[in-house]
C-alpha cells in the first residue's frame, strides 16, 4: 500500500509548504511589506522578498512532491493521528499501485473532536483521493477540510480548498497542480487575523533519466506557470490605527529559464539554475524575479517598480 496515503492522518497545525505566513512583530500581525497589512502603491523591497519567497515555496513544493510522490506532504497527511472516524467511500485499488481508484474520506465534528494540551480540536470537511492515471500518480481534492483548535476563547483554524495533483506521465516526464485555497485563521475577543493563500499554478518536469515509483528521482528540469495570491485581514488588537484592515497581492507566475533541478540535491529550493517572473498587482504594483543559481539558495531581483 502507499504508505502516506493508506488512511487520512491528520495533523492539528496543518502545514502547506508553499504557503509563506506573514511575520510577527509584537502581538499584532505585520504584512508582507512590514506596514501591519497596509497596502503600498508600489512594490517595495520588502514586498519583493515575500513574493520572491512565495514564488520560491511553490516551486520547491512542486519539485518536492514529485520526488517523494509515494510519501507526500500535504494537508490531512501528518505522521499525528487523533481519534477520528471518518466515513470512508470507494478503495478498491484496481492496478495495485497502492493508490485507490476514487476514494473520499468525510470528517465531522461529531466524530472527530479530540483533547491536546488543554485546547479541544475538531477535523470536518472531505478529502478525496484519486489514482491519477499515467506511470504513478494521484490527485487529492478538499472540500472545505477543517482543522480547529480552541482554547478559552482563542481560535486558531486552517480551511483547506481545491486540488493538488502529481503525475509521472511517462518514464520521462511529469506534471503538478496546486490548484488550491488555504486560509489560516486566528480569532480571540481582541482581534483576529485571516490569512489566505490562493493558487492556480501548473507545472512540467522533464528528465533523461528513468521516472518510477520504486526508482530514486532523477536529475531534470521544471517549469511552473499560473498565479498566486496572498490576502491578509485584521480585526481589533490585530489592526493599527490609520491603516487598512486588508492587504492583497496577486501574481502572475511565468518560468524565464526552466529550473535545473540536480538528482543529487536534496534542499530547498532544490535547482541551481533556472529563473521564475512574477507580475504583481492589487495591493502592490511592479515585479519580481527569482534566480536559481546553487541547490538550496535562489537570489531575486526587482526591476524597476511602477507606481499606480
Amino acid at each position: 500500500m502507499h504508505p502516506r496515503l493508506s488512511g487520512c492522518r491528520l495533523l492539528l497545525s496543518l502545514v502547506v509548504a508553499a504557503l509563506l505566513t506573514a511575520c510577527s512583530g509584537g502581538d499584532k500581525v505585520v504584512g508582507p511589506d512590514g506596514s501591519s497589512g497596509g497596502s503600498p502603491l508600489r512594490l517595495s523591497s520588502a514586498d519583493s522578498q515575500f513574493v520572491a519567497g512565495m514564488m520560491s515555496a511553490a516551486a520547491s513544493d512542486a519539485q518536492r512532491q514529485l520526488r517523494f510522490i509515494t510519501a507526500p506532504s500535504l494537508p490531512g497527511l501528518g505522521s499525528a493521528q487523533p481519534p477520528c472516524t471518518p466515513t470512508v467511500t470507494g478503495g478498491a485499488d484496481s492496478n495495485g499501485n497502492g493508490i485507490p481508484d476514487d476514494r473520499t474520506q468525510q470528517y465531522t465534528a461529531a466524530s472527530c473532536t479530540f483533547t491536546s494540551n488543554g485546547a479541544t480540536g475538531t477535523v470536518a470537511g472531505s478529502i478525496r483521493l484519486q489514482d491519477a492515471g499515467g506511470v504513478y500518480g494521484y490527485r487529492l481534492t478538499y472540500s472545505n477540510y477543517t482543522v480547529s483548535a480552541t482554547k478559552g476563547d482563542s481560535l486558531v483554524r486552517t480551511i483547506v480548498n481545491g486540488s493538488f495533483e502529481y503525475r509521472y506521465l511517462t518514464a520521462t516526464s511529469a506534471s503538478t497542480l496546486d490548484n488550491t485555497v488555504v486560509a489560516i485563521e486566528t480569532r480571540s475577543s481582541r482581534g483576529s487575523a485571516i490569512l489566505t493563500r490562493t493558487a492556480n499554478l501548473t507545472g512540467q518536469f522533464t528528465t533523461t533519466g528513468t521516472l518510477a515509483s520504486n526508482r530514486t528521482f532523477p536529475g531534470g528540469t521544471l517549469q511552473l506557470n499560473g498565479s498566486l495570491g496572498v490576502s491578509l485581514a485584521v480585526s481589533g488588537d490585530q489592526a493599527v490605527s490609520g491603516q487598512p484592515t486588508t492587504f492583497t497581492l496577486d501574481i502572475a507566475v511565468a518560468t524565464v529559464t526552466a529550473m535545473n533541478s540536480p538528482s543529487g540535491c536534496s534542499s530547498d529550493p532544490a535547482f541551481d539554475a533556472g529563473a521564475l517572473t512574477g507580475q504583481v498587482s492589487n495591493g502592490a504594483t511592479g515585479a519580481v524575479r527569482v534566480q536559481f543559481t546553487r541547490c538550496g539558495s535562489g537570489t531575486s531581483t526587482t526591476p524597476p517598480v511602477t507606481k499606480r
